[in-house]
């Protein structure tokens, strides 16, 4: 019934309220989209079901879901705590679906069959453990045509049709677990008298240093062999493909196979240099792994994922002529992510996604250009707020020519992720005095992203002008209008030195100004440092500089930079 084998579920304690799923869970509750979860289980099996989700345990069990008058849907459900205190967190598998995935053993081998589909005419696996060898046609487009050979039986099948010499050398060198075997044979496997040779090439799979499994194709031709140098690289953190192969991948559907209704999809995980400032690289390398985990399992046949960068990924959506099919597929993803890593998260990590994406050939007619668009919709989903997708749209965003003419890939900070708090800053500002338009919203998501900042709120004319925020979790502006009159508290004004405050723990509050404390604790601040500015039409302004998560402490040699920061802000009308 469902494509993707496994479901993540995240359901609120005791009310089983659904946070987040994936669009094929959403699709399967259709008129029922807010029932709580415990109504979608049949009956005879909720008492089974409140048990595992009391203890929490992990362990799977049987239960049946309700899909419409007299049917009802097997499934296997484990049950774990969920990432704060108030979830839980379901895992699902469809009966069929996880017997399917008993039956292929192997992400990995599923993702590069689909890559090596464009080099070959045929897919091969090898499975060491059953000693079965499966040869496909895999076309995104076409029915996949499947054979089934024993290891033994394929040697066969080739000493029939090949020189004994070749096979014996071809099959040894796979016995003998070499990393990659390939050879080269006059005439035909499976064409005509036409077919001038066969090239058979595979790779070994490699699971806790072991080789488990091969892939790789079989291709005829009758001019010259095909030179594959090397089969896909996968990403070694989250088994993704490389960023070189996505996008060699991409460019072949579009540019070579022509393929329509291609969508690039560009995903950016939001703050997450403050993931790994605030809680160490392997808590970041954990959550890049869950993304991945998420965006495969929704992704699943329907398309093939590569780690474009440190925190991006690249997703190549196959036949998506829908927009409302891209839509549901993107909301998804960035739901589950988002109720994975929830704000308020009790000292843990909290992210959550932004995603542009572009088509071929609705948008544009080569790589580069869907590329270009789906980077700019990434781009505007980032300057609007984060956590939400933007699939591009000509009458709202521009045409291709309009978008490069705005040049704003090339405007990025930091790109490299090789430069120091101040060289960034100081490109901030030569930006600001040249006169570039660049939006104050935009320079403060650039300060929050680039330099570790958690927090960061600039409070206009005293807190009567304008208020510009940034950051994961900062306060929203009802609990900032409640709060913002304490940055004039004649306390707070003692504390400065020459336009500068720091309190790295504001618990040194309680005594001097309970009132000021109740306020900052009440936005659930840790540490502050203010700089005072004055705004381009003379209006006192505040800079405020704040850890909540993990709280920060700064010194003597952190001032300049600040004050730096306080004087491009001069440059812009906060009344």
């Amino acid at each position: 019934m469902w494509k993707s084998v496994c479901h993540s579920i995240i359901i609120k304690k005791n009310l089983y309220d659904i946070v987040s799923a994936d669009a094929q869970f959403y699709s399967f509750m259709g008129n029922r989209l807010y029932s709580p979860f415990n109504e979608l289980i049949d009956e005879k099996n909720r008492d089974s079901f409140y048990e595992h989700a009391a203890v929490m345990d992990g362990k799977w069990f049987a239960a049946e879901l309700k899909v419409d008058e007299g049917f009802n849907l097997p499934v296997l459900m484990s049950i774990v705590q969920g990432n704060i205190s108030e979830y839980i967190c379901v895992s699902l598998y469809a009966l069929d679906a996880a017997m399917r995935q008993i039956e292929e053993n192997s992400v990995k081998i599923d993702l590069l069959e689909k890559v090596l589909g464009l080099y070959g005419d045929w897919d091969l696996k090898c499975n060491l453990k059953t000693q079965e060898v499966t040869i496909q046609k895999f076309r995104i487009d076409e029915t996949v045509e499947k054979s089934k050979y024993s290891i033994d039986e394929f040697e066969k099948m080739l000493l029939a049709k090949f020189s004994k010499e070749k096979v014996v050398k071809f099959f040894a060198e796979l016995k003998n677990g070499n990393r990659d075997v390939e050879e080269c044979f006059d005439g035909a496997l499976y064409g005509g008298n036409d077919i001038k040779y066969t090239q058979i090439k595979v790779s070994a799979i490699y699971a806790d240093g072991e080789i488990k499994n091969y892939a790789g194709f079989i291709h005829e031709g009758n001019e010259q062999v095909v030179n594959v140098e090397r089969l896909p690289v996968l990403d070694s953190l989250t088994g993704l493909l490389s960023k070189g192969d996505i996008t060699e991948y991409a460019t072949r559907l579009i540019d070579v196979e022509h393929r329509k209704g291609i969508t690039i999809a560009i995903v950016d995980v939001d703050y997450f240099k403050r993931v790994n400032d605030t809680f160490g690289h392997k808590t970041g390398d954990e959550v890049l792994t869950k993304v991945a985990a998420i965006i495969k399992n929704e992704i699943g046949e329907d398309g093939v994922i590569g780690r474009f960068g440190g925190d991006e990924f690249m997703i190549v959506l196959f036949n998506a002529f829908d927009l409302e099919y891209e839509r549901e597929r993107l909301r998804s993803i960035k739901n589950m992510v988002r109720g994975e890593f929830p704000e308020n998260s009790e000292g843990k990590p909290s992210t959550s996604l932004s995603i542009g994406c572009a088509s071929y050939p609705k948008d544009a007619d080569n790589y580069e250009d869907v590329f270009t668009l789906a980077d700019f919709a990434l781009y505007r989903a980032k300057e609007k707020g984060r956590n939400r997708y933007i699939i591009y749209d000509k009458s709202k965003h521009g045409s291709i020519n309009d978008i490069k003419q705005i040049q704003f890939g090339s405007a990025r900070l930091n790109s490299r992720g090789d430069m120091s708090k101040s060289d960034i800053i100081c490109m901030i500002l030569d930006k600001v005095t040249r006169g570039i338009d660049y939006p104050i919203e935009k320079l403060a998501d650039d300060l929050v992203d680039n330099i570790g900042i958690q927090h960061l709120i600039i409070y206009g004319n005293n807190g009567r002008g304008k208020i510009v925020t940034a950051g994961q979790g900062v306060p929203d502006s009802k609990l900032i209008e409640e709060t913002k009159d304490y940055i004039l508290d004649g306390t707070v004004l003692s504390l400065y030195t020459d336009n500068v405050l720091v309190i790295n723990d504001i618990s040194y509050m309680k005594s001097k100004s309970p009132k000021v404390y109740e306020k900052l604790n009440k936005e659930g601040l840790r540490s502050l440092l203010h700089i005072v500015f004055r705004d381009n039409k003379g209006s006192r302004c505040v800079l405020s500089i704040e850890s909540a998560e993990i709280k920060v402490t700064w010194n003597e040699n952190d001032l300049p930079n600040f004050r730096l920061i306080g004087f491009i802000l001069s440059h812009y009308d906060f009344t």
